[in-house]
Formats: C-alpha cells, sequence, structure tokens
C-alpha cells in the first residue's frame, strides 16, 4: 500500500480543527488527535484525572509518528511542549494561530463551543504570550496566521496543502 502524504497541523483553539474534522472526511483522511488524551493519567473508568502523564508529549508523538504515511491531515495540539517535540522528533508541521488583535473573537469562540471558564480565563490571561511564543520560535515549522474574524481552517486551506494553491506545500515535505 503507497503511504500518503500526511502533513501535521498545529492548530491554536479554535481554529477549526474539530470543524474540518467533523465535515470534510468526504475529501480527506483527517485525525483529529486530541493531547488531552495522552496528557492525563487515566482513572480506573478510563477518564481524566488531574495528574500528569509523566509520557506526555513523547507518548502523543508516538501516535503522530505512528500516522504518518497512514492519513492525509494530522490535527494536533499546538502547546509549546507538543511543537517542540514536534520539531525534536523531525516532524514537519504547519502551525496555524490567531493574530493577537482577535482575543475578544477567540474568546467568543470558547463560550460558543462550551468550554469552561477556567479554559477561557487561562487562555485569556496567557494570550499575548501564547501568540508570541509561536511567532517567536524557529523550529522550521510553516506558520499560517488567522488574521480576520471570520478566519478559520477551512477546506481552501486543506486543498491548499496539496495542490498549488499554497505554493504546493507537497513540494515543501518532499512528496
Amino acid at each position: 500500500m503507497k503511504q500518503k502524504q500526511t502533513f501535521v497541523i498545529s492548530a491554536f483553539p479554535a481554529c477549526g480543527k474539530t470543524y474540518c474534522f467533523n465535515n470534510y472526511q468526504n475529501q480527506f483522511d483527517i485525525l483529529d488527535s486530541d493531547s488531552s488524551e495522552f496528557g492525563w493519567i487515566k482513572n480506573a473508568n478510563g477518564k481524566n484525572t488531574t495528574e500528569r502523564n509523566p509520557n506526555f508529549p513523547q507518548n502523543y508523538i508516538e501516535h503522530i509518528k505512528s500516522n504518518i504515511g497512514k492519513v492525509d491531515i494530522i490535527f494536533v495540539s499546538s502547546h509549546d511542549v507538543v511543537r517542540k517535540a514536534l520539531a525534536e522528533n523531525g516532524i514537519r508541521a504547519i502551525i496555524v494561530y490567531p493574530d493577537k488583535t482577535l482575543k475578544d473573537e477567540w474568546i467568543r469562540r470558547f463560550r460558543s463551543r462550551g468550554n469552561d471558564e477556567k479554559f477561557i480565563n487561562f487562555i485569556s490571561s496567557n494570550w499575548d504570550k501564547f501568540i508570541d511564543e509561536i511567532e517567536q520560535e524557529n523550529y522550521g515549522f510553516l506558520k499560517e496566521k488567522l488574521n480576520g474574524e471570520n478566519s478559520y481552517l477551512d477546506l481552501k486551506f486543506l486543498h491548499g496543502c496539496f495542490d498549488n494553491s499554497m505554493g504546493n506545500l507537497t513540494c515543501l515535505w518532499g512528496y
């Protein structure tokens, strides 16, 4: 079986990863890899506890690596430790994140998708820091900043990974 051209897309919360996963499976083979499934110790019922998994993020990276070549797109977390681990493991990624000026729009998105206030306050309190870290990193990843209030990952963006509308990223990936 021929390996697929897999793009790993590390996207900030509320950029549209889950929407793309739920709506574009008919056009792409997509994996929406939720880091929370790997970042926490599970209880006897399989639910996350409040105790960090000591194997994170390497267990998450192994999951990602095991799916490269099997699917078209793997959506992954944008946590700083995940981005660093991607780079350390030689996994090329596209980082998608919002412009700093869109904080109010992202807070609205968090509320509309049902995030709890603890999560919203955490992101809100660290907004500038998180965006600055992404912009200052030099892991060699491609970066895509969402600039408008209605900017999301969408079908056009996904198609652009595989065709010429984004400079044919498959060439950059060595496919």
